[in-house]
């Protein structure tokens, strides 16, 4: 058996630190299953056999196959089922016996071990193992009577659920690769953006002046102008062949001068036509001047990680920085560290583009010449960084820059950061692998030795950095609470502070404030949290027991008197003007209560009380059982009776209404829908009829109103002599409005109308109506049947204003039309403000036609 566990310890050499449960573990997924492999595998990883043999003393083991040999008798050879081979058939493992596996399941295994060897089984058989040897110590019927009744609850499915093999699995499991931080996120490459702008944002001014190294070719315009005794100004573009006609001097050859030889060689040369340009033969009377027009486009070439290698026509002022913006910059894959310009075959500037997006400053940029080349090697090491960074993104950093150029180039720290640990998530370069022994490693780094002690921490291609924040605790500080201190809080410990000092500065204590205890919750040194009792008031006299030293973190809390002392109330409900429940007052009486709930010296209100019981509802002494007391309501208002009874904690007292006691003397009917003064009516006629009943929710006689009515039914909702159940009974309101069909059908208690709007049943996706409110005699919605209703129109329907008296109160300097728009934002409103008295004039805009919608 420690053979086995043996094995496992020399497979984990690679994770040293790790318990022998998870180093067996992976000695198993990894096929391992002789002292061989095992220990040959530690030697690989560059562990000698010295401290092979340490690790095993570590763990009480003996690198002896004696031990294991003798074990080996005491177990029956045990076929595993085929869903658990864990290795292939043929393979040199696979010719290992199995009994060094299985044989943890018949063997009996000592309690120390047994947690061990469990992942040698399976992960099937693992929680066979757990249910024979576990469960029956807690679910046998012999074993129960041991447990005593009240420790049965404390051992229960919810313990058991906890020996799961799935569980234990994602407790135990250790990878092998690094596991994102919580917090990391995805990343995006510093720069690369920058360039999908238009290319012509980043050029050189086009009115500065000429580079006198500029190279002339063809289709460049060059600018000849004479001037003193010759007058002469001409502009010539250069031929193809590199030549430029001047008339009465012939062609002049151009091609690859610059701007100084050209004008020196066209000095020469008109000077042999106009002499007095020489000085030679005197004082020269006449001046050449020559300088460039419009300049040819330049063509290049861009080659490597670019985002469109090919040729290029690019302005004469491009430089080597803003010619990347023609073929929209680099793919991620290409250096913004080392961007090259070759030129004749040969390297002849890079440039370091972070210089420029850091700073501002395009250093060693270089003005791009004719068939000047552009090359972007593959970008060199990239790391990333994250967290507590200004900046976070991928960069790419050239030969020698360590961690804290990475931080200067990403913005520096922000204030939050953590100084005393960031960690570097790092893939080992593949020559350094075979050393290590890894492939990924955590490393963390002491900020302080990076950004003050001068140490350099070298950054490796692919390493990843984050960045941690400081802890949102702040330690110096105590916290106070509760209703009777005067500003509760978190304040400042300082050196030292006492509680009542505390209490001070939190503007002492209330009058309510319960001065018989107050508590201090603490942290201990394991943080686990205790609490401290202290008496209030002896501690604001000065009592040092009380009056201790607060710690920090410490959260005091302040007790009120309403909080120790139990909150009396008791209720009123009924036919009273304000029910609820009131706080019970020291010597409070029935007629108290009752008096402030309100009514009864409103005669009206009063004759609608049931008078002649009442009742009070009171909790016994034992608290749980309830009895009424009845009384006469109108001798407690008459302050007769129980009028006088004091009231406890928790009384109830209701009051009737004569309509629940005797029943309701009023009779309604009800009409709803469209109508235009829904609600309930008193049904006080025996003889009302449904007609009559339709006429006084009006609306009828309004012509507008009647075409948005459905006249080929309406419901009168009737309850059955049973009072339970309904029946409606429909009915032809065209009819009824002309007094047929039931338009004298006699109403019952209870009845409900109910009038449909002609949108509510056929809709009004072909009506178009306008709307007008405010001071007007008809006010409403108006259907826009006329394609030239227009805003006067509207105004002559709603009338009122040939009424003197009405016109007179009418504000005419402002109306105002809201009219619905649409743009490209959505729909929006817009206000038309127009003068009332021009339109009634039909001025202004007493002609603007109405759309559907305004108001």
């Amino acid at each position: 058996m420690k053979q086995t566990i043996f094995l496992t310890i020399l497979a984990g050499a690679l994770l040293l630190g790790q318990s022998t449960k998870e180093l067996m573990k992976k000695a198993k997924e990894a096929g391992i299953t002789t002292e061989a492999q095992a220990r040959e595998m530690a030697k690989k990883a560059g562990m000698t056999d010295a401290q092979i043999d340490s690790e095993m003393k570590k763990r009480n083991l003996t690198p002896s196959g004696e031990e294991a040999a003798a074990e080996k008798p005491q177990v029956e050879p045990v076929e595993a089922p085929p869903a658990e081979a864990v290795v292939e058939p043929g393979t040199p493992e696979a010719e290992a016996p199995r009994e060094e596996i299985l044989p943890v399941v018949e063997e009996e295994i000592p309690a120390a071990v047994e947690e061990e060897a469990l992942p040698l089984v399976g992960e099937e058989e693992a929680p066979a193992i757990v249910e024979e040897e576990v469960l029956p110590l807690v679910g046998e019927e012999e074993e129960v009577p041991i447990v005593e009744e009240e420790e049965i609850p404390t051992i229960g499915e919810e313990e058991l659920t906890i020996q799961e093999e799935k569980e234990l699995e994602d407790i135990e499991e250790v990878s092998l690769e690094s596991q994102l931080q919580s917090g990391k996120k995805g990343l995006t490459y510093f720069g690369y953006d920058v360039f999908k702008g238009d290319p012509a944002v980043f050029q050189a001014s086009t009115l500065g002046a000429i580079d006198p190294h500029y190279s002339i070719g063809p289709g460049d315009q060059i600018i000849i102008m004479l001037w003193g005794e010759t007058q002469f100004r001409q502009v010539f573009t250069v031929g193809r062949e590199g030549f430029i006609f001047i008339p009465e001097v012939g062609q002049v050859f151009v091609n690859g001068l610059t701007l100084e030889n050209l004008e020196k060689k066209l000095f020469l040369v008109l000077s042999q036509s106009y002499a007095s340009l020489d000085p030679s033969q005197g004082n020269a009377t006449t001046f050449l001047d020559v300088s460039l027009g419009d300049l040819r486009p330049l063509r290049i070439m861009a080659l490597g990680e670019v985002g469109q290698p090919g040729a290029y026509s690019v302005n004469p002022s491009t430089t080597l920085f803003t010619s990347l913006y023609y073929f929209k910059g680099l793919t991620t894959l290409g250096s913004l560290r080392d961007v090259r310009l070759v030129r004749g075959g040969k390297q002849v500037g890079r440039i370091d583009l972070y210089d420029y997006l850091l700073t501002g400053k395009p250093t060693n940029d270089v003005r791009l010449q004719l068939d000047d080349v552009i090359f972007i090697p593959p970008r060199g090491k990239t790391v990333s960084i994250q967290g507590e960074i200004k900046r976070e993104a991928i960069y790419e950093l050239k030969k020698g820059e360590t961690l804290e150029d990475l931080i200067t180039i990403a913005g520096g720290l922000k204030t939050t950061a953590y100084l005393d640990r960031a960690q570097v998530d790092r893939i080992v370069p593949f020559e350094e692998r075979a050393e290590v022994g890894m492939e990924r490693i955590l490393m963390d780094v002491d900020l302080n030795d990076i950004l003050y002690r001068d140490m350099d921490f070298a950054m490796k291609d692919g390493d990843q950095v984050q960045l941690f924040s400081v802890l949102d605790i702040r330690q110096n500080v105590v916290v106070i609470t509760g209703a009777s201190v005067g500003r509760p809080g978190i304040y400042d410990l300082g050196d030292s502070l006492r509680l009542s000092e505390l209490i001070i500065q939190a503007g002492s204590l209330l009058g309510d404030a319960y001065v018989d205890r107050a508590d201090i919750v603490r942290f201990r040194s394991d943080l686990r949290e205790e609490l401290i009792k202290v008496n209030l008031g002896r501690a604001m006299e000065g009592d040092r027991e009380h009056d201790i030293f607060l710690q920090p973190m410490d959260r005091v809390q302040i007790y009120s008197l309403t909080e120790m002392i139990p909150d009396h109330r008791v209720a009123l409900s009924g036919h009273v003007k304000r029910p609820g429940r009131y706080p019970l007052l020291e010597e409070m009486t029935l007629y108290d209560l009752i008096f402030k709930g309100g009514g009864f010296i409103d005669e009206k209100y009063l004759e609608l009380t049931y008078l002649q019981r009442a009742e009070l509802v009171r909790v016994k002494e034992d608290s749980i059982t309830k009895e009424i007391i009845p009384f006469n309501l109108e001798e407690v208002l008459n302050k007769e009776g129980l009028a006088e009874t004091l009231l406890r904690s928790d009384d109830a007292i209701k009051i009737y209404s004569l309509a629940e006691i005797e029943g309701a003397p009023e009779k309604f009917v009800s009409i709803v829908g469209h109508v235009k003064r829904p609600g309930r009516y008193e049904l006080f006629e025996e003889n009302m009829t449904l007609y009559d009943l339709i006429f006084k929710a009006g609306g009828f006689d309004d012509e507008e109103y009647h075409k948005q009515t459905y006249l080929k039914r309406a419901e009168m909702v009737r309850v059955m002599e049973d009072g339970v159940t309904k029946k409606i009974i429909p009915f032809s309101l065209e009819e009824l409005l002309n007094k047929e069909g039931l338009a004298e059908t006699l109403l019952r208690p209870d009845d409900a109308v109910k009038i449909y709007s002609l949108a509510g049943i056929e809709g009004i996706w072909w009506d178009k109506f306008v709307s007008i409110v405010g001071h007007v005699k008809r006010p409403g919605q108006y259907e826009l049947f006329e394609e030239n209703m227009t805003l006067y129109d509207l105004l002559f329907k709603t009338g009122g204003f040939d009424d003197e008296e009405y016109h007179k109160q009418t504000y005419l300097k402002r109306a105002e039309l809201v009219r619905v728009m649409e743009d490209g934002n959505g729909m929006t409103k817009e206000i038309i403000p127009f003068s009332l008295e021009e339109l009634l004039n039909k001025e202004g805009l007493a002609d603007t036609l109405l759309r559907p919608d305004d108001v």
